[in-house]
């Protein structure tokens, strides 16, 4: 956003009383001894009426515990060690069980980051959009279901009045947060705590629900506090910001001064590990991948899902059209695209989770699917799959070494000494050598989802399928994640599918783009072709949505919109899956130089 700096002095002119003054907020949890171990050491800070606030730091520095005692929703062993929270007049850290209850949901009111938390998966999304305003605010029945619908149109939900009457569980996890989103604004709370709100977003899509967030705060005087690791997004969105470690504010103050010329070893620390493209260590394509067999390949794939219809009868419709696509060893390929577009159906399918209309998979020139059981656990252990979320995927009960060697039961090649001596090894490679006697919960986030990656190369795979891998993950976290990803691939050549709707993880570690709307692949190519020349108009939206970072601690950072050039061809028909009825084009030659390079352009009538 361009008027950041008229914001920011706004935001000092206001000379109100704050709504929200925390002072010398300290949290604890006790350890073995029973004595208050502080994970949050004396933080303040002051928020006005239509202020926009970030908070943020790498995992386990304390930000969603400073937002959830300001909701009254610590853990229950966790305690105020000291310090106070005025919010509105009114002492929060004192508010009984009632007056809790009148604060959450009207005065602040917050956005977890995982929606499925909030979400009753019991209850029709219409009744859980409307209860509150039907209790909370007195607006009646009929009245709430139209304000309803209206919140989950601006949220940009596909058919809100269908929507109305289905399950949490028919969404994806974009649709899900934006439901939860809905849900929260309809109130329209006088603080909005947002936790990671738009992680499971895509880029497009992060922008719309960013822009109507802060609609909001202007729309009712609401103030914002958005916890992130994404930088960029609290550089273009909000007007003062803290940088937290260990519990600490090590740095705060102006958005513009603090991200441009950081003051803080630890803050520069963040900035200077956001993702970035690097040529040297990542070529467009690999060198001896255009001439080898792929890998994997999937022909003309199509995946049909069903859901009740009237009259007990069921409605079938398509996720996803004939898509085809191929990896090499050593290969990266990515597929990016909105909430809801079909890439993790496409993942479900190659895995044989998900029953395909029909097309193929085929795993070094052979199908699969369809071939017997025998076929498909070979195939499953030669493709395996990273999971966004390492803490759902792994059994709480198991220690971290039988973890990694749960995934080699089956393979009948292995003694007990190899398996050994394999787990060991897949745990060294990820630096988790000494961890094995663990369990996940002794863990952090980037150790659980190093252990899943362990797993996952355990069994040697010809493929693996990463699926966000590290979109929950900070920045710091992030980069090591994404280094060791790419070192292995080097030292075991295996293909990677990744999946992921952030363009910087995208354009740091992939050899190959394929964008995805509606089920249909729009564009693909090499890296450098689809960043540096976008030709299909949703390409060239995706890239321009969110802002980045960019810079160095000589010359300062700055918040930047990636540059498109102009498009190339614009008398070309391109294919457009909402517009289209008939879901017919063709992937031709997109002109930009580059072999690889082709997009989706409306097919001529028969």
């Amino acid at each position: 956003m361009n008027d950041l700096t008229e914001r920011v002095r706004v935001a000092h002119a206001c000379a109100a009383s704050p709504l929200l003054n925390v002072r010398d907020l300290s949290i604890g949890f006790p350890d073995a001894q029973g004595n208050a171990k502080p994970v949050v050491q004396q933080v303040s800070f002051q928020l006005n009426a239509g202020e926009l606030l970030a908070v943020v730091g790498e995992s386990g520095s304390g930000k969603t515990m400073i937002g959830r005692a300001l909701l009254g929703l610590l853990p229950e062993n966790a305690r105020i060690l000291s310090g106070s929270a005025a919010f509105d007049g009114s002492d929060l850290l004192a508010s009984s069980s009632a007056q809790w209850l009148n604060t959450r949901g009207t005065g602040i009111g917050m956005v977890f980051q995982e929606p499925m938390v909030s979400l009753n998966p019991a209850f029709r999304v219409g009744d859980q959009l409307t209860e509150a305003l039907i209790r909370r605010r007195a607006v009646p029945r009929e009245q709430a279901r139209v304000q309803a619908v209206a919140m989950l149109e601006r949220v940009r939900v596909r058919d809100p009045k269908a929507c109305m009457s289905r399950y949490p569980n028919e969404f994806s996890g974009g649709m899900r947060q934006r439901i939860l989103l809905a849900a929260v604004m309809l109130l329209r709370p006088k603080l909005l705590i947002a936790d990671e709100p738009t992680t499971a977003l895509d880029c497009v899509v992060q922008k719309e629900v960013l822009d109507l967030m802060i609609a909001l705060t202007r729309e009712e005087g609401t103030a914002l506090i958005f916890i992130s690791h994404n930088l960029a997004l609290v550089a273009a969105y909000t007007e003062r910001v803290l940088v937290m470690r260990a519990g600490c504010v090590v740095e705060s103050g102006d958005v513009l001064s603090v991200l441009s010329r950081p003051s803080h070893d630890y803050t520069l620390k963040l900035l200077e590990a956001l993702p970035k493209r690097s040529v040297a260590a990542r070529p467009a394509v690999p060198p001896a991948a255009p001439a080898a067999d792929p890998v994997l390949e999937v022909r003309d794939l199509a995946i049909d899902y069903t859901v009740p219809g009237t009259w007990f009868r069921k409605r079938s419709f398509r996720v996803v059209h004939g898509t085809s696509f191929s990896i090499r060893a050593g290969e990266t390929l990515a597929i990016v695209g909105e909430s809801g577009s079909g890439k993790t159906s496409v993942t479900k399918a190659i895995l044989g989770l998900v029953q395909p209309a029909h097309g193929e998979v085929l795993l070094r020139g052979r199908p699969f699917l369809g071939a017997g059981r025998e076929a498909l656990q070979a195939a499953r252990r030669a493709i395996q799959i990273v999971f966004q979320d390492p803490y759902s995927s792994l059994d709480p009960r198991m220690r971290v070494g039988d973890l990694v060697r749960e995934g080699l039961r089956l393979d009948k090649t292995l003694d007990a000494p190899q398996r050994a001596t394999r787990v060991a090894r897949a745990l060294d490679d990820v630096g988790l050598a000494d961890h094995a006697m663990r369990y996940i919960h002794q863990l952090s986030g980037g150790q659980r989802q190093r252990v899943a990656i362990a797993r996952a190369l355990a069994s040697r795979p010809a493929v693996i399928i990463a699926d966000e891998p590290v979109s929950a993950l900070d920045v710091t976290v992030q980069k090591q994640i994404l280094d060791m990803l790419v070192s292995l691939q080097a030292q075991y050549g295996f293909a990677c599918l990744l999946i992921s709707h952030d363009l910087g993880v995208v354009e740091q570690i992939a050899h190959r783009v394929a964008v995805m709307v509606r089920g249909h692949i729009v564009e693909e190519g090499t890296r450098d072709a689809v960043f540096d020349a976008p030709s299909h108009p949703y390409t060239r939206r995706l890239l321009q949505a969110v802002p980045e970072l960019r810079g160095d601690r000589v010359d300062g950072f700055k918040v930047l919109t990636r540059a498109i050039p102009a498009d190339r061809d614009p008398a070309r028909k391109y294919f457009d899956p909402e517009k289209s009825a008939a879901h017919t084009h063709a992937l031709v030659d997109a002109g930009s130089g580059s072999p690889f390079h082709r997009v989706a352009l409306e097919a001529a009538p028969a």
